[in-house]
């Protein structure tokens, strides 16, 4: 059957042998999908000496320790712009290939090792002309519901996906939030203080807060801020600062308390990718902080001036606490109110925000290829 579907984001693990990317994606009936392509090999090249034959660095390869090495093929490319003899090796576990480029590059006959480097994933994209937050078609066959990954329905790919001509987005479900952390000691520490209020929207339109105890405890909270993204279900979770502080803050929080960070759709935590920003598998996490940095015209980096210089919310028209005064506007009970809506006027520049940039975000991510986050 045609699976025709927008991709919004993807990764790849090693399975049994052979790598396998997992294309997270929205079908054109709006269904949350999961694609599974096993048809991409991996590969990268070893470049032979001038004055040797490819085929003397295949027998020396060979006479190696490469057990995950599936095939090797004498190939002529050009680097830039000269051409060169070399021998395109595959291999069927892509983390081995830095190790083995490593060992390759000390071998008599081989002068260097090239695209050891790019990650299985991105080969992917770019070897087959996919691109994120574009329209693909593809011919696969639907198979069982994973356990532990929520999606609607979960296909195997017969066919590589192929770029179709179709400009319009699905319906994205959005959901932004803020926290707030109790310290009186300075710059609060994940070990030592709280959180104390976590704001939430939605491009649906609810608003929620979620509160700790009168004693600061902020398990529940934790726990229904997790429930919160289960039941809303969202394709982008957006924040700002969220890769440098946040995400690494509740999820040290959880442990705390003797939880794990369950905010993306396969029970994993929140991990740290190779673009040193947090990875929330099959969900975009998006840090609006990274946006800010376009904008030379806003001088003192913050969510605030954020808001106020695209016109979502003017400073003056938003509730302004200082960062050592967040703590005393929570133990007096008359500005604990003010601070609730403190925290939720970030929210809502987070979302307003959002909705500034995420077209132009989503077209810089379809032209330069690299996923959404």
């Amino acid at each position: 059957m045609k699976v025709t579907f927008w991709l919004l984001d993807l990764n790849y693990e090693a399975k049994a042998e052979r790598p396998e990317i997992s294309i997270w994606g929205i079908s054109a009936s709006g269904e949350r999908i999961l694609i599974i392509d096993r048809n991409m090999p991996s590969y990268f090249y070893a470049i032979s000496k001038e004055e040797t034959e490819p085929v003397k660095l295949v027998e020396e390869i060979k006479e190696g320790d490469f057990p995950s090495i599936t095939k090797l093929e004498a190939v002529e490319r050009k680097f830039f712009g000269r051409p060169v003899k070399a021998v395109k090796v595959y291999c069927n576990e892509p983390n081995a290939i830095s190790e083995y480029a490593k060992e390759i590059r000390k071998l008599e006959d081989a002068k260097d090792c090239l695209e050891d480097d790019i990650r299985h994933a991105m080969r992917y994209l770019i070897d087959n002309n996919i691109v994120p937050c574009g329209w693909h078609e593809v011919e696969a066959t639907e198979t069982d519901r994973i356990s532990d990954i929520k999606t609607e329905k979960s296909y195997l790919a017969k066919t590589t996906p192929k770029l179709v001509e179709k400009t319009d987005a699905p319906k994205l479900r959005i959901l932004g939030f803020s926290t707030i952390y109790y310290s009186h000691e300075g710059t609060p520490k994940p070990e030592r203080n709280p959180v104390v209020i976590i704001s939430t929207a939605t491009n649906c339109g609810d608003q929620k807060q979620f509160m700790a105890d009168e004693d600061r405890k902020d398990k529940h909270i934790l726990e229904e801020f997790m429930s919160h993204i289960q039941e809303f279900d969202p394709d982008i979770i957006v924040g700002y600062g969220v890769n440098g502080q946040h995400w690494s803050y509740l999820t040290e929080r959880c442990k705390k308390s003797g939880l794990h960070l369950y905010v993306d759709r396969t029970r994993a935590e929140p991990h740290t990718s190779v673009y040193s920003h947090v990875s929330l598998t099959w969900r975009t996490n998006l840090d609006l902080s990274d946006y800010i940095e376009e904008f030379q015209e806003i001088k003192v980096k913050t969510l605030e001036n954020f808001a106020d210089f695209l016109g979502v919310m003017k400073i003056e028209d938003r509730t302004t606490i200082e960062d050592i005064d967040i703590a005393d506007y929570w133990d007096d009970k008359t500005k604990r109110e003010t601070l609730r809506k403190y925290s939720m006027d970030n929210t809502r520049c987070i979302m307003g925000i959002t909705d500034a940039v995420l077209d132009f975000a989503s077209q810089l991510s379809n032209l330069v290829g690299l996923p959404l986050d």
